[in-house]
């Protein structure tokens, strides 16, 4: 084991974190490819949110200075406030991939992304889409498999921005 899997098995012993276990995804030809991680990840780690399919995270964090900042993963909350609530998956025996999130900020939020794609080991910039505030849930899909989606750069949308996707 090396020291830096050690120092994620310590980490994650004081942070909400994924297990160890195998990511499945349906290529476009149909075949299925697998990520394996045998130790545990961290769903949030400065800032950034990691999602992986088939799973439903909540994080929280604060507004700041035009940002969404101190992301932390948190159990599902009965009462979201000041929460994302992200979901990634895909269709049994597809390739495609969707994001659906839901901000339960009482602003309006947009944020970076990048994916991990089954034949890369990097992270690649997508579009993204702004996310209404007050439990609205904006919902994105790719026509390819995705292992993992890194959110990152969270800002709020001033009042008369316009929310486009880019």
């Amino acid at each position: 084991q090396s020291a830096a899997e050690q120092q994620l098995r310590e980490l994650c012993e004081t942070i909400l974190c994924y297990p160890p276990g195998a990511v499945h995804v349906t290529l476009q030809n149909g075949q299925v490819a697998t990520l394996d991680s045998d130790f545990p990840l961290p769903i949030v780690d400065h800032d950034i949110v990691y999602a992986f399919p088939g799973k439903t995270i909540f994080t929280a964090g604060d507004v700041k200075d035009g940002k969404v900042v101190n992301l932390h993963a948190v159990a599902a909350p009965e009462k979201p406030q000041n929460v994302l609530r992200v979901h990634l998956f895909h269709e049994a025996g597809k390739p495609a991939t969707f994001l659906t999130i839901t901000n339960y900020f009482g602003v309006p939020v947009k944020y970076q992304a990048g994916m991990r794609l089954p034949q890369k080991q990097d992270f690649l910039s997508t579009s993204t889409c702004p996310v209404r505030a007050r439990g609205s849930a904006s919902r994105e899909s790719w026509p390819h498999p995705i292992f993992q989606l890194a959110l990152h750069d969270f800002e709020v949308l001033g009042k008369g921005v316009a929310a486009s996707c880019d």
